[in-house]
């Protein structure tokens, strides 16, 4: 099996984790906005960049980077442990999403951008691994999505990145705020950031330029008290 037939095994695994919809969305997630350039590599009709496996394996730290380059081992880490619950370690040094428990909020009121590097605690889920870090979320307007208090697990993505139809926290200057984005038809340097709950709050339009940082909201804990 060659690197270009690994690849693109590796790239059908990262699709079936939900982590792209297909091949072209996980190209523009390596920086690739063109889809014949991005199939032109994984065909092996130009040469692979030097960064390129670095970069794909980047999008999920299950997978082996030494199987691709060397056919060594398995294309997946194997899981050493299978962890059905939510386990919240705040003493070890065990690798977990980092939580920070700083203001985000779902409405569009402006909070002070302020950010700490120490985390709360880490949380252990696999499912999230992937993600850079858990943060909770405030406000009605992502409501029943994404409820008041829940806790959602985001990984930072470029603006060129940027899938409409996505929810994301986007932040700027003014505020943060967690967000479906769509295109703005009639403006490309525009988005629309959409609140899933319309009956209560309203779409609001955004220049690009003003958009500092980018999470797409890869997954939700909701608060539940029965």
């Amino acid at each position: 099996m060659t690197v270009n037939e690994r690849i693109k095994l590796a790239i059908k695994w990262l699709i079936g984790q939900r982590i792209a919809d297909n091949q072209e969305e996980v190209g523009k997630l390596l920086g690739y906005s063109n889809k014949s350039s991005f199939s032109q590599v994984i065909n092996g009709r130009v040469p692979l960049p030097n960064d390129f496996v670095e970069r794909l394996c980047s999008l999920d730290r299950n997978i082996n980077k030494v199987w691709i380059t060397e056919e060594k081992g398995e294309m997946i880490y194997p899981q050493k442990t299978h962890i059905t619950n939510v386990d919240i370690d705040k003493a070890s040094n065990i690798k977990g999403i980092p939580y920070f428990d700083v203001d985000v909020t779902m409405g569009y009121d402006e909070l002070p951008n302020d950010q700490t590097n120490i985390p709360n605690y880490y949380l252990h889920i696999p499912a999230f691994q992937n993600c850079d870090c858990a943060v909770p979320a405030y406000g009605r307007s992502m409501i029943p999505d994404i409820n008041d208090g829940s806790i959602i697990a985001i990984k930072e993505v470029s603006l060129d990145s940027v899938l409409p139809g996505e929810a994301y926290l986007i932040i700027t200057d003014e505020y943060r705020t967690v967000k479906y984005i769509r295109n703005c038809k009639d403006n490309p340097n525009k988005w629309r950031l959409v609140p899933k709950n319309l009956e209560e709050f309203d779409e609001m339009v955004i220049d690009k330029a003003k958009i500092l940082r980018v999470f797409l909201v890869k997954g939700v804990i909701t608060n539940k008290i029965l």
